[in-house]
């Protein structure tokens, strides 16, 4: 869900959000195990601005590169020497079958998720109640009730396009509780 445009086109909705898997971000290293064991000037790779902030928030020392390409080009790039360790979705990497390359699962307190990670939301037409009530039965309320306030905290503060953004929600009891930190564009290593 967390590629899903903030303004979903006319005539369409989001049906239903299934079970959401691991939310967090996962470093993977060639050289190191963690992101605390990285050394200092180490080359990390991603293509998420949030993620960029984030990581300079935690160590302001990293070069913090662009990474493009399929989730195998850029393990692949990893690889070869292109960086010392890149920053992908775990969910991703788990529903590929390459967790084994993760050296680190990066608690939420470094690297706050992207509203919607880890989701996967099916689309369908508003007015087709019969694929609707089909795909309900894949919906997962809770999850729903994660990803569907973000979106108007996303359109009023458009940061799609300006700004890195996280949101964090977590059931505490039947209260669902926001982190909502907003970063400031790095201007270095960019």
């Amino acid at each position: 869900m967390k590629d899903v445009p903030t303004e979903i086109p006319g005539g369409l909705t989001i049906a239903a959000i299934c079970k959401r898997q691991d939310v967090r971000d996962a470093l993977l290293s060639t050289s190191a195990a963690s992101l605390a064991h990285l050394p200092a000037g180490a080359r990390v790779g991603t293509s998420s601005l949030r993620r960029k902030s984030q990581l300079l928030y935690a160590r302001s020392d990293l070069q913090i590169l662009d990474l493009r390409g399929n989730v195998d080009t850029r393990i692949e790039k990893l690889k070869r020497g292109d960086y010392d360790a890149i920053v992908l979705a775990k969910a991703g990497l788990d529903r590929l079958g390459l967790s084994a390359n993760i050296s680190e699962v990066l608690s939420t307190d470094v690297c706050l998720p992207a509203a919607g990670q880890g989701a996967i939301g099916i689309e369908a037409r508003a007015e087709d109640a019969e694929s609707l009530e089909i795909l309900s039965a894949l919906n997962d309320g809770k999850r729903a009730a994660e990803w569907k306030p973000s979106v108007p905290s996303w359109l009023v503060w458009k940061a799609a396009a300006r700004f890195p953004s996280a949101r964090g929600a977590a059931w505490r009891a039947e209260t669902l509780c926001w982190k909502l930190p907003c970063f400031l564009p790095m201007v270095h290593n960019a």
